[in-house]
Protein backbone atom coordinates (compact mmCIF):
# COMPACT_ATOMS: atom_id res chain seq x y z
CA UNK A 1 0.00 0.00 0.00
CA UNK A 2 1.09 3.26 -1.13
CA UNK A 3 1.46 5.55 2.12
CA UNK A 4 0.76 8.99 2.41
CA UNK A 5 3.17 11.53 4.14
CA UNK A 6 2.43 15.00 4.40
CA UNK A 7 2.87 17.36 6.84
CA UNK A 8 0.19 19.20 8.14
CA UNK A 9 1.35 22.58 9.35
CA UNK A 10 -0.72 24.07 12.52
CA UNK A 11 -3.23 26.44 12.09
CA UNK A 12 -2.72 29.56 12.26
CA UNK A 13 -5.36 29.66 15.26
CA UNK A 14 -3.33 27.67 17.66
CA UNK A 15 -5.46 25.65 20.41
CA UNK A 16 -5.67 27.90 23.68
CA UNK A 17 -5.95 26.71 26.90
CA UNK A 18 -9.48 25.40 26.60
CA UNK A 19 -10.36 22.30 25.28
CA UNK A 20 -13.91 23.38 23.91
CA UNK A 21 -13.64 23.02 20.36
CA UNK A 22 -16.49 25.17 17.89
CA UNK A 23 -18.39 22.21 17.57
CA UNK A 24 -19.29 21.62 21.11
CA UNK A 25 -19.85 25.35 21.62
CA UNK A 26 -22.61 24.58 18.76
CA UNK A 27 -24.06 21.43 20.82
CA UNK A 28 -25.16 23.69 23.60
CA UNK A 29 -28.56 24.48 24.19
CA UNK A 30 -28.20 28.14 24.14
CA UNK A 31 -27.25 27.72 20.27
CA UNK A 32 -30.04 25.25 19.37
CA UNK A 33 -31.27 25.89 16.07
CA UNK A 34 -27.98 27.69 14.55
CA UNK A 35 -26.19 26.66 11.51
CA UNK A 36 -23.11 26.31 9.99
CA UNK A 37 -23.30 27.93 6.25
CA UNK A 38 -19.23 28.17 5.63
CA UNK A 39 -15.77 27.11 7.16
CA UNK A 40 -17.00 23.72 8.39
CA UNK A 41 -13.43 21.73 8.31
CA UNK A 42 -12.64 24.37 11.37
CA UNK A 43 -15.27 23.05 13.95
CA UNK A 44 -12.39 21.33 15.85
CA UNK A 45 -10.65 24.93 16.46
CA UNK A 46 -10.64 25.12 19.89
CA UNK A 47 -12.12 28.19 21.84
CA UNK A 48 -10.90 30.07 24.62
CA UNK A 49 -13.72 32.40 25.59
CA UNK A 50 -16.45 33.90 23.60
CA UNK A 51 -17.65 37.92 22.57
CA UNK A 52 -19.57 40.82 20.99
CA UNK A 53 -17.76 41.88 17.46
CA UNK A 54 -16.97 45.68 17.47
CA UNK A 55 -15.45 46.49 13.99
CA UNK A 56 -14.37 49.68 15.09
CA UNK A 57 -11.80 48.00 17.29
CA UNK A 58 -10.60 44.77 15.80
CA UNK A 59 -7.28 45.17 18.08
CA UNK A 60 -9.70 44.03 21.24
CA UNK A 61 -9.74 40.80 19.52
CA UNK A 62 -7.79 37.98 21.48
CA UNK A 63 -6.91 34.85 20.09
CA UNK A 64 -9.31 31.48 20.36
CA UNK A 65 -12.38 34.19 20.53
CA UNK A 66 -15.74 32.76 19.31
CA UNK A 67 -16.81 36.36 18.06
CA UNK A 68 -20.60 37.17 18.14
CA UNK A 69 -22.38 40.04 15.68
CA UNK A 70 -25.69 41.56 13.85
CA UNK A 71 -26.02 42.10 10.51
CA UNK A 72 -26.58 45.86 11.29
CA UNK A 73 -23.40 46.30 12.84
CA UNK A 74 -21.96 44.71 9.51
CA UNK A 75 -23.79 47.13 7.09
CA UNK A 76 -20.93 49.78 6.79
CA UNK A 77 -17.95 47.23 7.56
CA UNK A 78 -15.61 45.98 4.23
CA UNK A 79 -16.93 42.21 4.18
CA UNK A 80 -13.71 41.43 1.71
CA UNK A 81 -11.23 42.16 4.38
CA UNK A 82 -13.37 41.51 7.62
CA UNK A 83 -12.72 37.30 7.42
CA UNK A 84 -8.47 37.78 6.53
CA UNK A 85 -8.95 40.27 9.68
CA UNK A 86 -10.26 38.09 12.11
CA UNK A 87 -8.32 35.19 11.04
CA UNK A 88 -4.61 37.18 11.75
CA UNK A 89 -6.19 38.10 14.93
CA UNK A 90 -6.81 34.19 15.69
CA UNK A 91 -10.36 34.42 16.18
CA UNK A 92 -12.05 30.95 16.01
CA UNK A 93 -15.15 31.29 14.87
CA UNK A 94 -18.00 34.09 13.58
CA UNK A 95 -21.49 33.32 14.45
CA UNK A 96 -23.74 36.09 12.70
CA UNK A 97 -27.60 37.09 13.84
CA UNK A 98 -29.43 38.19 10.35
CA UNK A 99 -32.51 40.16 11.74
CA UNK A 100 -34.02 42.48 9.26
CA UNK A 101 -31.20 43.36 7.39
CA UNK A 102 -30.27 40.63 5.19
CA UNK A 103 -32.17 37.72 3.97
CA UNK A 104 -29.11 35.24 3.63
CA UNK A 105 -25.58 35.69 4.48
CA UNK A 106 -23.42 37.69 1.86
CA UNK A 107 -21.26 35.20 -0.54
CA UNK A 108 -18.33 37.20 -0.32
CA UNK A 109 -18.23 36.35 3.55
CA UNK A 110 -19.33 32.55 2.68
CA UNK A 111 -16.07 32.50 0.24
CA UNK A 112 -13.73 33.91 2.64
CA UNK A 113 -14.90 31.73 5.29
CA UNK A 114 -14.83 28.75 3.18
CA UNK A 115 -10.91 29.83 2.58
CA UNK A 116 -9.62 30.45 5.90
CA UNK A 117 -11.78 27.56 7.40
CA UNK A 118 -13.62 29.65 10.01
CA UNK A 119 -16.63 28.72 11.00
CA UNK A 120 -19.65 31.08 9.63
CA UNK A 121 -23.03 30.26 12.06
CA UNK A 122 -26.04 32.09 11.55
CA UNK A 123 -27.84 32.23 14.98
CA UNK A 124 -31.53 32.26 16.21
CA UNK A 125 -32.71 36.05 17.10
CA UNK A 126 -32.32 36.75 20.53
CA UNK A 127 -30.37 39.09 23.07
CA UNK A 128 -26.87 38.10 22.80
CA UNK A 129 -26.87 37.85 26.47
CA UNK A 130 -28.52 34.25 26.34
CA UNK A 131 -25.70 32.72 24.41
CA UNK A 132 -22.58 34.47 25.80
CA UNK A 133 -23.73 33.42 29.63
CA UNK A 134 -24.04 29.87 29.27
CA UNK A 135 -21.34 29.16 26.94
CA UNK A 136 -18.70 31.56 29.44
CA UNK A 137 -19.89 29.04 32.14
CA UNK A 138 -19.29 26.06 29.82
CA UNK A 139 -15.64 27.42 29.24
CA UNK A 140 -15.10 28.33 33.14
CA UNK A 141 -16.06 25.03 33.85
CA UNK A 142 -13.88 23.25 31.59
CA UNK A 143 -11.03 25.55 31.92
CA UNK A 144 -11.25 24.41 35.61
CA UNK A 145 -11.07 20.78 35.06
CA UNK A 146 -8.56 21.08 32.72
CA UNK A 147 -6.19 23.19 35.14
CA UNK A 148 -6.86 20.26 37.42
CA UNK A 149 -5.31 18.05 34.70
CA UNK A 150 -2.57 19.87 34.56
CA UNK A 151 -1.47 20.34 37.44
CA UNK A 152 -1.47 16.54 37.84
CA UNK A 153 0.46 16.09 35.10
CA UNK A 154 2.84 18.69 36.21
CA UNK A 155 3.51 16.63 39.16
CA UNK A 156 3.56 13.48 37.35
CA UNK A 157 6.58 14.78 35.43
CA UNK A 158 8.23 16.00 38.17
CA UNK A 159 7.77 12.78 39.96
CA UNK A 160 9.17 10.36 37.27
CA UNK A 161 11.92 13.38 36.77
CA UNK A 162 13.52 12.96 40.16
CA UNK A 163 12.07 8.99 40.79
CA UNK A 164 14.18 7.88 37.28
CA UNK A 165 16.90 10.37 37.94
CA UNK A 166 16.36 11.88 34.41
CA UNK A 167 15.16 8.34 32.88
CA UNK A 168 13.23 10.14 29.70
CA UNK A 169 11.26 6.45 29.58
CA UNK A 170 9.50 7.44 32.84
CA UNK A 171 8.71 10.69 31.29
CA UNK A 172 7.15 9.12 27.91
CA UNK A 173 5.02 6.14 30.33
CA UNK A 174 3.90 9.48 32.36
CA UNK A 175 2.70 11.58 29.24
CA UNK A 176 1.40 7.91 27.68
CA UNK A 177 -1.17 7.52 30.76
CA UNK A 178 -2.04 11.04 30.87
CA UNK A 179 -3.13 11.39 27.38
CA UNK A 180 -4.47 8.18 26.38
CA UNK A 181 -1.77 7.94 23.28
CA UNK A 182 0.79 5.87 21.71
CA UNK A 183 3.88 8.08 22.70
CA UNK A 184 7.42 7.86 21.85
CA UNK A 185 10.85 9.52 22.39
CA UNK A 186 13.24 9.49 19.22
CA UNK A 187 16.88 10.46 19.25
CA UNK A 188 19.17 11.67 16.44
CA UNK A 189 19.30 9.08 13.38
CA UNK A 190 15.87 8.12 13.56
CA UNK A 191 16.74 6.05 17.14
CA UNK A 192 13.70 4.85 19.29
CA UNK A 193 14.48 5.54 22.88
CA UNK A 194 11.48 5.23 25.00
CA UNK A 195 7.71 4.27 24.32
CA UNK A 196 4.61 4.27 25.89
CA UNK A 197 1.77 2.22 24.86
CA UNK A 198 2.17 -0.37 21.83
CA UNK A 199 5.89 -0.57 20.37
CA UNK A 200 4.96 -1.87 17.19
CA UNK A 201 3.08 1.31 16.52
CA UNK A 202 6.69 2.82 15.69
CA UNK A 203 8.02 1.85 12.09
CA UNK A 204 11.57 3.08 10.89
CA UNK A 205 9.94 4.72 8.32
CA UNK A 206 7.50 7.09 10.53
CA UNK A 207 10.39 8.00 12.74
CA UNK A 208 12.54 9.03 9.95
CA UNK A 209 9.39 11.23 8.63
CA UNK A 210 9.27 12.58 11.93
CA UNK A 211 13.07 13.40 12.65
CA UNK A 212 12.98 15.14 9.27
CA UNK A 213 10.52 17.28 10.29
CA UNK A 214 12.21 18.98 12.76
CA UNK A 215 9.55 21.36 14.58
CA UNK A 216 6.24 21.63 15.87
CA UNK A 217 2.91 20.15 13.82
CA UNK A 218 1.42 17.01 12.80
CA UNK A 219 2.37 14.47 10.02
CA UNK A 220 0.21 12.17 8.39
CA UNK A 221 1.18 8.57 7.85
CA UNK A 222 -0.25 5.64 6.57
CA UNK A 223 -3.48 7.33 7.06
CA UNK A 224 -3.10 7.91 10.69
CA UNK A 225 -2.60 11.61 12.34
CA UNK A 226 0.73 11.52 14.30
CA UNK A 227 1.99 14.86 16.75
CA UNK A 228 5.12 15.91 16.48
CA UNK A 229 7.01 17.87 19.27
CA UNK A 230 10.63 18.59 19.42
CA UNK A 231 12.72 17.95 21.66
CA UNK A 232 14.21 21.57 23.06
CA UNK A 233 18.02 22.26 24.28
CA UNK A 234 21.15 21.57 23.52
CA UNK A 235 21.57 18.11 25.57
CA UNK A 236 19.65 16.12 23.29
CA UNK A 237 20.11 17.62 19.45
CA UNK A 238 17.21 16.49 16.89
CA UNK A 239 15.25 14.37 19.37
CA UNK A 240 11.42 14.55 18.93
CA UNK A 241 8.22 13.23 20.85
CA UNK A 242 5.75 11.56 18.78
CA UNK A 243 2.03 10.70 19.99
CA UNK A 244 -0.27 9.08 17.91
CA UNK A 245 -3.96 10.38 17.46
CA UNK A 246 -3.62 13.49 18.98
CA UNK A 247 -5.49 15.79 16.72
CA UNK A 248 -5.27 19.58 16.52
CA UNK A 249 -7.97 20.24 18.96
CA UNK A 250 -7.10 18.36 21.59
CA UNK A 251 -4.84 21.17 23.27
CA UNK A 252 -4.66 19.23 26.45
CA UNK A 253 -2.77 16.06 24.73
CA UNK A 254 -0.55 19.04 22.57
CA UNK A 255 -0.19 20.68 25.84
CA UNK A 256 0.97 17.32 27.58
CA UNK A 257 3.50 16.62 24.91
CA UNK A 258 5.14 20.37 24.97
CA UNK A 259 5.39 20.06 28.51
CA UNK A 260 6.93 16.68 28.50
CA UNK A 261 9.65 17.16 25.95
CA UNK A 262 10.48 20.86 27.80
CA UNK A 263 11.65 18.42 30.97
CA UNK A 264 12.66 15.74 28.94
CA UNK A 265 15.33 18.67 27.43
CA UNK A 266 15.89 20.05 30.52
CA UNK A 267 17.44 16.83 32.44
CA UNK A 268 18.84 15.84 29.16
CA UNK A 269 21.34 19.38 29.37
CA UNK A 270 21.34 18.70 33.03
CA UNK A 271 22.46 15.27 32.48
CA UNK A 272 25.24 16.06 29.80
CA UNK A 273 26.29 19.37 31.93
CA UNK A 274 26.89 16.67 35.08
CA UNK A 275 28.40 14.09 32.73
CA UNK A 276 30.92 16.47 31.40
CA UNK A 277 31.95 17.64 34.80
CA UNK A 278 32.65 13.99 35.76
CA UNK A 279 34.48 13.42 32.63
CA UNK A 280 36.78 16.21 33.90
CA UNK A 281 37.36 14.65 37.11
CA UNK A 282 38.50 11.60 35.63
CA UNK A 283 40.13 12.95 33.15
CA UNK A 284 42.36 15.12 35.89
CA UNK A 285 42.53 11.50 38.27
CA UNK A 286 44.34 10.01 35.13
CA UNK A 287 46.51 13.00 34.56
CA UNK A 288 47.56 13.27 37.79
CA UNK A 289 48.39 9.40 38.37
CA UNK A 290 50.41 9.91 34.74
CA UNK A 291 52.45 13.21 36.07
CA UNK A 292 52.86 11.09 39.39
CA UNK A 293 50.95 13.99 41.41
CA UNK A 294 49.48 11.17 43.03
CA UNK A 295 51.71 9.10 45.04
CA UNK A 296 49.96 7.07 47.04
CA UNK A 297 47.44 3.69 45.89
CA UNK A 298 44.57 4.83 48.78
CA UNK A 299 44.66 8.22 47.49
CA UNK A 300 43.86 7.43 44.22
CA UNK A 301 41.43 4.10 44.82
CA UNK A 302 39.40 6.70 46.45
CA UNK A 303 38.96 9.10 44.17
CA UNK A 304 38.41 6.35 41.28
CA UNK A 305 36.11 4.90 43.62
CA UNK A 306 34.08 7.93 43.76
CA UNK A 307 33.96 7.88 39.92
CA UNK A 308 32.18 4.50 40.05
CA UNK A 309 35.87 2.72 38.38
CA UNK A 310 35.82 -1.20 38.79
CA UNK A 311 38.61 -1.03 40.62
CA UNK A 312 38.59 -5.36 40.86
CA UNK A 313 39.00 -5.29 37.11
CA UNK A 314 41.86 -5.52 35.19
CA UNK A 315 42.34 -2.57 32.88
CA UNK A 316 43.67 -1.74 29.14
CA UNK A 317 46.00 1.16 28.35
CA UNK A 318 45.95 2.26 24.55
CA UNK A 319 47.95 5.61 23.12
CA UNK A 320 46.03 7.41 20.45
CA UNK A 321 48.11 9.79 18.26
CA UNK A 322 46.19 11.74 15.34
CA UNK A 323 48.24 13.55 12.85
CA UNK A 324 49.96 16.95 14.25
CA UNK A 325 48.27 19.18 12.08
CA UNK A 326 44.64 17.74 13.55
CA UNK A 327 45.42 18.84 16.40
CA UNK A 328 46.25 22.22 16.02
CA UNK A 329 43.07 22.85 14.39
CA UNK A 330 40.91 20.88 16.93
CA UNK A 331 41.09 21.40 20.51
CA UNK A 332 42.09 18.31 22.46
CA UNK A 333 38.89 18.68 24.67
CA UNK A 334 36.48 18.39 21.41
CA UNK A 335 38.63 15.49 19.96
CA UNK A 336 38.13 13.90 23.40
CA UNK A 337 34.32 14.36 23.89
CA UNK A 338 34.25 13.51 20.25
CA UNK A 339 35.81 10.44 20.51
CA UNK A 340 34.52 9.63 24.22
CA UNK A 341 31.01 9.69 22.61
CA UNK A 342 32.25 7.21 19.97
CA UNK A 343 33.80 4.67 22.38
CA UNK A 344 30.22 5.30 24.75
CA UNK A 345 28.47 4.19 21.35
CA UNK A 346 29.50 0.88 21.52
CA UNK A 347 29.36 0.20 25.73
CA UNK A 348 33.21 -0.01 25.79
CA UNK A 349 33.18 2.75 28.89
CA UNK A 350 36.39 4.29 27.62
CA UNK A 351 38.10 6.87 29.67
CA UNK A 352 40.25 9.38 28.15
CA UNK A 353 42.71 11.29 28.69
CA UNK A 354 45.18 13.55 27.02
CA UNK A 355 49.28 13.95 27.84
CA UNK A 356 51.54 16.13 24.86
CA UNK A 357 50.88 14.91 21.51
CA UNK A 358 48.79 11.56 22.77
CA UNK A 359 45.70 10.73 23.88
CA UNK A 360 44.94 8.45 26.38
CA UNK A 361 42.38 5.17 26.38
CA UNK A 362 41.88 3.39 29.69
CA UNK A 363 39.12 0.11 28.98
CA UNK A 364 38.37 -1.73 32.15
CA UNK A 365 38.31 -5.69 30.89
CA UNK A 366 35.15 -7.65 31.78
CA UNK A 367 35.58 -11.16 33.23
CA UNK A 368 35.11 -12.73 29.57
CA UNK A 369 37.14 -10.25 27.61
CA UNK A 370 40.62 -10.68 25.79
CA UNK A 371 42.50 -7.54 25.91
CA UNK A 372 43.63 -8.38 21.78
CA UNK A 373 39.78 -8.20 20.95
CA UNK A 374 38.71 -5.28 22.65
CA UNK A 375 42.14 -3.53 21.33
CA UNK A 376 40.75 -4.60 17.58
CA UNK A 377 37.51 -3.51 18.88
CA UNK A 378 38.78 -0.03 19.18
CA UNK A 379 40.79 -0.05 16.76
CA UNK A 380 37.69 -0.29 14.34
CA UNK A 381 36.15 2.36 16.14
CA UNK A 382 38.72 4.72 15.78
CA UNK A 383 39.54 4.19 11.73
CA UNK A 384 35.70 5.14 11.18
CA UNK A 385 35.95 7.97 13.62
CA UNK A 386 38.91 9.34 11.63
CA UNK A 387 37.24 9.11 8.71
CA UNK A 388 34.20 10.53 9.53
CA UNK A 389 36.48 13.53 10.01
CA UNK A 390 38.20 13.35 7.30
CA UNK A 391 41.51 12.35 9.10
CA UNK A 392 43.75 10.49 6.66
CA UNK A 393 43.41 6.26 8.88
CA UNK A 394 46.96 5.66 7.98
CA UNK A 395 48.08 8.60 10.11
CA UNK A 396 46.64 7.15 12.77
CA UNK A 397 48.60 5.61 15.12
CA UNK A 398 47.84 3.29 18.04
CA UNK A 399 49.85 1.55 21.01
CA UNK A 400 48.80 -0.95 23.22
CA UNK A 401 50.10 -1.56 26.45
CA UNK A 402 49.80 -5.10 28.58
CA UNK A 403 46.89 -5.36 30.88
CA UNK A 404 47.36 -3.74 34.62
CA UNK A 405 45.61 -4.38 37.55
CA UNK A 406 47.20 -1.95 39.87
CA UNK A 407 45.77 1.73 39.50
CA UNK A 408 49.61 2.92 40.39
CA UNK A 409 50.81 0.79 37.34
CA UNK A 410 49.12 3.28 34.90
CA UNK A 411 51.84 5.44 34.13
CA UNK A 412 54.09 2.26 32.94
CA UNK A 413 51.22 1.48 31.26
CA UNK A 414 50.66 4.55 29.44
CA UNK A 415 54.13 4.67 29.04
CA UNK A 416 54.41 1.48 26.97
CA UNK A 417 51.24 2.37 25.24
CA UNK A 418 52.82 5.89 24.01
CA UNK A 419 56.07 4.63 22.91
CA UNK A 420 54.70 1.45 21.17
CA UNK A 421 53.45 4.60 19.09
CA UNK A 422 57.08 5.86 18.80
CA UNK A 423 59.19 2.82 18.03
CA UNK A 424 56.08 0.88 16.76
CA UNK A 425 55.75 -0.47 12.99
CA UNK A 426 53.28 -1.13 10.86
CA UNK A 427 51.30 -4.49 11.26
CA UNK A 428 49.80 -5.73 7.88
CA UNK A 429 47.04 -7.23 9.47
CA UNK A 430 46.14 -4.65 12.22
CA UNK A 431 46.83 -1.87 10.44
CA UNK A 432 48.31 1.08 12.82
CA UNK A 433 48.13 -0.52 15.95
CA UNK A 434 51.20 -1.99 17.70
CA UNK A 435 51.55 -4.39 20.96
CA UNK A 436 54.22 -3.30 23.13
CA UNK A 437 54.95 -7.19 23.49
CA UNK A 438 55.84 -7.33 19.63
CA UNK A 439 58.07 -4.18 20.06
CA UNK A 440 61.53 -6.71 19.65
CA UNK A 441 64.42 -5.01 21.18
CA UNK A 442 63.07 -2.00 22.17
CA UNK A 443 60.69 -4.27 24.22
CA UNK A 444 64.07 -5.49 26.67
CA UNK A 445 64.87 -1.32 26.20
CA UNK A 446 62.22 0.27 27.55
CA UNK A 447 63.21 -1.73 31.10
CA UNK A 448 65.91 0.64 31.53
CA UNK A 449 65.93 3.75 32.88
CA UNK A 450 69.82 4.58 32.98
CA UNK A 451 69.72 6.98 30.15
CA UNK A 452 73.94 7.70 30.50
CA UNK A 453 74.11 4.07 30.01
CA UNK A 454 72.11 4.09 26.85
CA UNK A 455 73.94 7.25 25.47
CA UNK A 456 77.43 6.04 26.21
CA UNK A 457 76.62 1.89 24.63
CA UNK A 458 74.75 3.65 21.63
CA UNK A 459 77.97 6.04 21.16
CA UNK A 460 80.06 2.94 21.09
CA UNK A 461 78.71 0.90 18.61
CA UNK A 462 77.72 4.38 16.12
CA UNK A 463 81.56 5.42 16.37
CA UNK A 464 81.58 8.84 13.99
CA UNK A 465 77.94 8.31 13.19
CA UNK A 466 77.09 9.49 16.66
CA UNK A 467 76.89 13.18 17.01
CA UNK A 468 74.77 13.25 13.45
CA UNK A 469 72.71 10.18 15.19
CA UNK A 470 71.85 12.09 18.18
CA UNK A 471 70.55 15.00 16.32
CA UNK A 472 66.78 15.91 16.53
CA UNK A 473 65.21 14.18 13.75
CA UNK A 474 68.45 12.55 12.30
CA UNK A 475 68.09 11.31 8.44
CA UNK A 476 70.89 9.41 8.74
CA UNK A 477 69.37 7.71 11.79
CA UNK A 478 66.16 7.35 10.27
CA UNK A 479 67.57 5.64 7.35
CA UNK A 480 69.82 3.10 9.15
CA UNK A 481 66.53 2.13 11.22
CA UNK A 482 64.59 1.93 7.92
CA UNK A 483 67.76 -0.36 6.47
CA UNK A 484 67.86 -2.66 9.74
CA UNK A 485 64.47 -3.48 9.80
CA UNK A 486 63.48 -4.22 6.00
CA UNK A 487 66.47 -6.33 6.30
CA UNK A 488 69.04 -3.74 4.26
CA UNK A 489 66.88 -3.64 1.15
CA UNK A 490 67.17 -0.45 -0.40
CA UNK A 491 63.96 -0.72 -2.26
CA UNK A 492 61.78 -1.62 0.99
CA UNK A 493 63.25 1.02 3.16
CA UNK A 494 62.95 3.98 0.38
CA UNK A 495 59.49 3.25 0.44
CA UNK A 496 59.17 3.29 4.47
CA UNK A 497 61.00 6.60 3.99
CA UNK A 498 58.62 8.04 1.14
CA UNK A 499 62.86 8.87 -0.55
CA UNK A 500 63.60 8.05 -4.02
CA UNK A 501 65.89 4.78 -4.17
CA UNK A 502 68.98 6.91 -5.44
CA UNK A 503 68.63 8.81 -1.71
CA UNK A 504 69.04 6.08 0.44
CA UNK A 505 71.83 4.77 -1.71
CA UNK A 506 73.87 7.72 -0.95
CA UNK A 507 72.70 7.52 2.66
CA UNK A 508 73.30 4.00 2.67
CA UNK A 509 77.27 4.66 1.21
CA UNK A 510 78.27 7.13 3.86
CA UNK A 511 77.24 4.49 6.43
CA UNK A 512 79.17 1.77 4.82
CA UNK A 513 81.98 4.10 4.90
CA UNK A 514 81.56 5.06 8.78
CA UNK A 515 80.42 1.37 10.14
CA UNK A 516 82.29 -1.30 7.63
CA UNK A 517 81.88 -4.74 8.84
CA UNK A 518 78.96 -3.88 11.14
CA UNK A 519 76.84 -3.46 7.81
CA UNK A 520 77.20 -6.92 6.80
CA UNK A 521 77.86 -9.12 10.04
CA UNK A 522 74.34 -10.88 11.36
CA UNK A 523 75.53 -9.79 14.88
CA UNK A 524 77.03 -6.23 13.80
CA UNK A 525 73.80 -5.25 12.52
CA UNK A 526 72.15 -6.48 16.03
CA UNK A 527 74.36 -4.45 17.93
CA UNK A 528 73.42 -1.52 15.47
CA UNK A 529 69.61 -2.24 16.07
CA UNK A 530 70.40 -2.22 19.71
CA UNK A 531 71.78 1.30 19.55
CA UNK A 532 69.55 3.16 17.14
CA UNK A 533 66.68 1.74 19.51
CA UNK A 534 68.09 3.05 22.65
CA UNK A 535 68.69 6.66 21.05
CA UNK A 536 64.95 6.39 19.45
CA UNK A 537 63.41 5.34 23.18
CA UNK A 538 65.76 8.42 24.39
CA UNK A 539 63.91 10.85 22.38
CA UNK A 540 60.34 9.49 22.89
CA UNK A 541 60.90 9.98 26.26
CA UNK A 542 61.83 13.03 26.14
CA UNK A 543 58.94 13.79 24.04
CA UNK A 544 56.84 12.41 26.62
CA UNK A 545 58.18 14.34 29.11
CA UNK A 546 57.96 13.67 32.85
CA UNK A 547 55.86 10.73 33.44
CA UNK A 548 55.51 9.44 36.84
CA UNK A 549 57.69 5.98 36.30
CA UNK A 550 57.64 3.12 38.90
CA UNK A 551 59.70 0.36 39.48
CA UNK A 552 58.70 -2.41 37.00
Amino acid sequence: MLLKRIFETEHSARPSTSNVTVREVLAHPALAGSRVVAGARGLNRSVASIAVLDVNDLDSIQPGQLLLANAYSLLDANLLELIPNLNRRRSVALGLKLSDYWDEVPLTLIRAANSYSMPLIVMREGPFDEILNPVLTMLTERQFVRLGRADDLHATLTAAAVREQGEPSAIVESVHRAIGKPVALFGQHAKLLAFGGPQEVWSDSLMLDAIRIGRTGFLRFADEHWSITPIPGTGFARGVLCASGVEDHESFARAALSHAAVVIGMLQVERRQVEEVHRRFERELLEDVIAGRVNHEAEARERAAWLGWPLHQPFLVMALRLPPERLTTTSEDSLLDDLEGVLAALQLGGRLFSWRSMLGIVIHLGAEEDAEDVAEEVRLLVERFASERAIQVHRVKIGVAAPRTALMDLPNAFEEAALTVMLGRTNSELGRMSFFEDLGPAHLLCHSTDREGLLRAARDVLGDIYPDAVKRDSDLLRTLSALLASNMRLRSAAGELYLHYNTVRHRLGRLRRSLGRLLEDPYGRLELSAAVTALQLLAAREDLGDIGRRPR
